[in-house]
């Protein structure tokens, strides 16, 4: 009866909290058959998927044009104009979707940010004809005329700078300075002009201070050293001096956590848990609006009669943790900010809920009360039987557990067994590759010696029969020079590659770390690959200093580079297809960078999160293991503590970046 009622009460409070839930015949009018017509939209994306301004975006054109439901096919490309960005990057693009595109329809092309609505402009009448455009987060556009409006409208990016000073000025009356920030790629630089654009027309009295630029480690110094009567805003910063890039979580990880000063930004994804905020961009309601005029234009408005929205929708949004931090008075704050990170109070949120439940939970009280006596013995057979369950469960857990650790343990040494096959696998083919080049110039110096002693005989029973001539002994001494200089040279050469076989095998076979020159040991790595690389006929190119000296575990970087080829060879260069591999080697901040590209095949998108699992492999058919990246990533990230990436366009070719510490 107990349960009952309980089940009773429960309902009752899920009626009153329940939503209203859509109508059975909206899944059917969403999934209707009869709909097989779709519309098919590219979205020409500037950057890479992976920036929160972008996936805001998508959510916001995703929640207004509901693909699904309305059949909309939505083709995203990703430009990643942010890590390249060339003329020639630029026409590969162009032939990448030449290729792809050539006979394909859209009904509608999106671009977000400058990068994709500039090579629209370029290129769209050669790729996509007069296919029209609506674009969102166009930059600096708010005084320039939109051309070809029957084909072009959009939403431009409005950036409030001034609004951003004001704010801050009245929220730190007390400070003197603001140190802007900004990279010194395209979109940093305008950002930094449109700055001092707003200061000249406007009478602030502060301090205004612009980075210069700097490597990643010079501008965390400065940063971390700004005087406490300073405010940090932070415009556009994605990459250094040195063209390293950064995501925006690394960015607020590694630099903005260890600021100690107001940090404001002007886009909203920027705010974490270091920055106060502003009066910020919002990629989700440029989104929203993409999508309305791209709704618009499907349901057959002309584009030339949607308006351009040349002023963005902006918000103030500020970080309740960091205006608590730094003493900003409530009275300065706008009445229209939105106040985030704020402590919940859980009463004010949901008063009516709580007292629904505090009800419910009284009337429960009591009944309960009522049947307690008579249920005591029920509960204690009950609670007697379920410990026995649990005790039962317990042992059958301990059990499964142990046998799952004896499995995980059979499985570490399985892949450690593998992996040591791997690489004396590896070992095996310099071995035998060494001994296949040794046996030339070996044979030639057998040969010569033979002939040496034929010749010394002839030379010897002419002497003994007194039959000896002056011409003769000539004879004998200009062959024996030549026989002599060619043995020496083919001896030389073999000893050269005995020499370099024993530093790179013993090199491989251990981890001793010691001091050597990286570019001669790089020679001696290609040296022993010869055979394969004479074979092949693929050019190798080492761009590294020669008098580039470290102290590291050699026999890791001969692993790497050896994989490295050999995966070249295997993958990239197929079909008697001729490559070309370029190694580049530079130390900065005490820090080894190696990269290595080739033109080969390239990689397919759906496998680069997948290349350094152990055991996956493309090529398993022809007898690939799927363990050579994987050994390339342990080493790098246990034997020399450092990181390695890949990326990669198909049929252009790939690049690894690795970098390792030379502490």
């Amino acid at each position: 009866m107990i349960f009952k009622i309980i089940l009773f009460i429960l309902l009752f409070i899920n009626i009153l909290l329940a939503h209203d839930n859509p109508k059975s015949e909206s899944f059917f009018k969403t999934h209707d058959l009869k709909q097989t017509k779709s519309k098919h939209i590219l979205l020409l994306n500037s950057y890479h998927q992976g920036m929160p301004w972008f996936q805001s975006i998508k959510k916001g054109l995703n929640d207004i044009l509901e693909p699904q439901k309305n059949s909309i096919v939505i083709h995203i490309e990703d430009m990643d104009s942010k890590r390249f960005f060339s003329k020639q990057y630029f026409e590969k693009l162009k032939k990448v979707y030449k290729l792809k595109y050539d006979d394909a329809h859209f009904d509608l092309i999106l671009s977000t940010d400058n990068n994709a609505y500039e090579f629209l402009q370029k290129n769209k009448e050669e790729l996509f004809k007069n296919t029209p455009v609506i674009f969102a987060g166009l930059n600096n556009y708010d005084k320039k005329k939109i051309v070809k409006r029957n084909e072009y409208t959009g939403v431009l990016e409005y950036h409030s700078y001034k609004e951003n000073l004001d704010l801050i000025v009245k929220l730190h009356p007390e400070r003197k300075k603001i140190y802007i920030l900004n990279d010194y790629l395209k979109t940093g630089l305008a950002v930094k002009k449109n700055m001092q654009d707003t200061i000249r027309k406007e009478n602030y009295d502060i301090e205004f201070l612009y980075n210069k630029n700097l490597k990643i480690g010079e501008l965390q110094k400065e940063l971390t050293s700004l005087s406490s009567d300073t405010v940090l805003y932070l415009g556009a910063y994605f990459t250094d001096k040195n063209g390293l890039s950064f995501t925006v979580d690394d960015f607020e990880k590694y630099i903005l956590d260890h600021v100690n000063v107001p940090i404001y930004v002007q886009a909203k994804f920027r705010i974490a848990n270091s920055e106060i905020g502003g009066v910020v961009i919002d990629g989700y309601g440029q989104g929203q609006s993409l999508g309305e005029m791209a709704k618009k234009y499907l349901n057959g408005t002309k584009i030339k009669d949607i308006p351009i929205e040349r002023k963005s929708k902006n918000s103030t949004i500020l970080n309740y943790p960091k205006l608590q931090k730094f003493g900003v008075e409530q009275q300065n704050i706008p009445k229209n900010a939105i106040i985030i990170n704020k402590p919940f109070s859980l009463y004010e949120n949901y008063k009516s809920t709580i007292w629904i439940i505090i009800l419910s939970l009284s009337v429960l009280i009591i009944v309960i009360i009522k049947v307690q006596n008579s249920k005591k013995l029920e509960v204690k057979k009950l609670n007697e039987d379920l410990e026995l369950k649990v005790e039962k469960r317990t042992k059958e857990i301990e059990k499964a557990n142990i046998e799952l650790n004896n499995t995980l343990v059979e499985l570490k040494e399985t892949q450690d067994y593998l992996i040591h096959a791997e690489k004396m696998a590896s070992l095996g083919d310099l071995v035998a590759g060494v001994a296949h080049e040794i046996n030339t110039p070996l044979g030639m110096s057998l040969t010569g010696i033979t002939h040496f002693i034929d010749i010394s005989k002839k030379l010897n029973n002419l002497y003994e029969d007194k039959d000896m001539s002056q011409d003769d002994f000539e004879e004998y001494l200009e062959n024996t020079d030549k026989l002599a200089k060619s043995i020496n040279t083919n001896l030389v050469k073999a000893a050269a590659l005995i020499k370099s076989f024993k530093e790179i095998a013993v090199d491989q076979s251990s981890e001793a770390q010691r001091t050597f020159n990286l570019r001669s040991y790089l020679d001696e790595v290609l040296l022993s690959l010869h055979h394969e690389i004479k074979r092949k006929k693929h050019k190798i190119i080492i761009e590294c200093a020669e008098d580039l000296v470290i102290t590291s575990y050699p026999g890791a970087y001969s692993q790497i580079i050896t994989n490295l080829i050999m995966n070249s060879f295997i993958h990239a260069f197929k079909n008697d297809f001729i490559g070309n591999i370029t190694i580049e080697l530079q130390i900065d901040n005490n820090k080894l960078f190696l990269t290595y590209t080739d033109d080969g095949k390239g990689i397919l998108q759906e496998n680069l999160t997948k290349i350094f699992d152990p055991f996956f492999t493309t090529n398993r058919k022809y007898g690939g293991s799927g363990l050579g990246l994987n050994i390339i990533f342990n080493i790098v990230n246990t034997t020399l503590k450092g990181k390695i990436e890949c990326s990669s366009i198909e049929d252009i070719g790939v690049e690894f970046k690795i970098v390792i510490p030379l502490e």
